[in-house]
């Protein structure tokens, strides 16, 4: 688990760097897409981008907006 805080924790810094916030948004989207590939969202995927969204710093309500998003294309 440690490992993973740690690999999340450097794969986000990087974006969080060279990424602006509406390209953040579309990422996340991007990541409820893959989830959604199977129409079926586990926990653990959900958890995992709902992480991922936090360390990027995106908004709460964005990352609900991504994915309602996701689920409707």
């Amino acid at each position: 688990a440690s490992e993973e805080a740690h690999d999340l924790y450097s794969f986000t810094s990087i974006i969080n760097e060279r990424f602006t916030y509406p390209e953040k948004k579309q990422l996340v989207v991007n990541l409820w897409e893959i989830a959604l590939a199977d129409a079926h969202i586990d926990p653990q995927e959900d958890h995992i981008i709902r992480r991922i969204a936090g360390l990027l710093s995106v908004d709460h309500s964005d990352v609900i907006h991504a994915r309602a998003k996701a689920r409707d294309q």
